[in-house]
């Protein structure tokens, strides 16, 4: 009977020991990286959305990359490099409503920008595009007057502050509200390299190719040579 129980007591223990490794595997290979050729195939098929001739072309092009980046991040919710996929769809996804202006290609995109925006500083370049859209939706939807939009972007300067897109959220940031320009400078200047400095002074369009879509009420997807300011 004692050897019995002491046999069944080991079984027991190796089980709990095995299912405890097996756990720690999954967990593993549920929080592995996106392989890179997966990420740099993805980013090949974006060039038809450019080069294809017609505009069914280019929709179709943004639409299977779209579909191929989802089901990367279906398939690898929690990889930490999942951020670089959601950017490559949200880049179609720009390129898709600026071809077809549809609520519901402008509900995917701020669902992107929504994923995008939990990314760490790490990945705060890829970041920037999607927290921009979302204030400006957000900004809109409650027509925001200009200490509203000022306090916003205040607020955006300080999350990017010490990120490694430090300088081009200034650079954003100006480019957003010219009349808030001398404000933005006067706190900020001391942390840019001259080449950084000299880059926002000069004039670019940049920001409105970035987030048109969503800088009005209407998401008028046309580009224009200017910002939209609302300032």
């Amino acid at each position: 009977m004692i050897r019995h129980m002491k046999k069944s007591t080991l079984q027991t223990a190796f089980l709990v020991i095995l299912f405890s490794c097996l756990h720690m595997g999954y967990s593993q290979a549920q929080t592995s990286d996106i392989p890179e050729t997966e990420i740099n195939s993805l980013q090949k098929g974006t060039a038809a959305q450019v080069t294809e001739t017609s505009a069914t072309k280019k929709r179709r092009a943004c639409k299977s990359t779209i579909r191929s980046g989802n089901s990367l991040i279906e398939a690898n919710p929690t990889a930490p490099n999942r951020f670089r996929v959601l950017a490559i769809v949200l880049q179609s996804q720009r390129r898709l409503l600026a071809l077809d202006n549809s609520e519901k290609n402008r509900d995917a995109l701020f669902e992107t920008c929504s994923k995008l925006a939990q990314a760490p500083d790490s990945y705060a370049k890829l970041r920037l595009e999607a927290d921009l859209m979302l204030s400006e939706k957000k900004l809109s939807a409650k027509k925001a007057d200009v200490k509203e939009r000022a306090q916003a972007l205040e607020a955006m300067i300080k999350r990017y502050r010490n990120t490694p897109a430090e300088a081009q959220s200034l650079k954003m940031a100006i480019l957003i509200a010219p009349k808030l320009e001398a404000l933005i400078w006067s706190k900020n200047s001391s942390r840019l390299s001259p080449n950084d400095s000299r880059a926002i002074t000069t004039s670019s369009n940049t920001f409105a190719k970035w987030v048109n879509p969503a800088c009005s009420t209407s998401f008028s997807p046309a580009v224009t040579n200017a910002p939209t300011a609302h300032l």
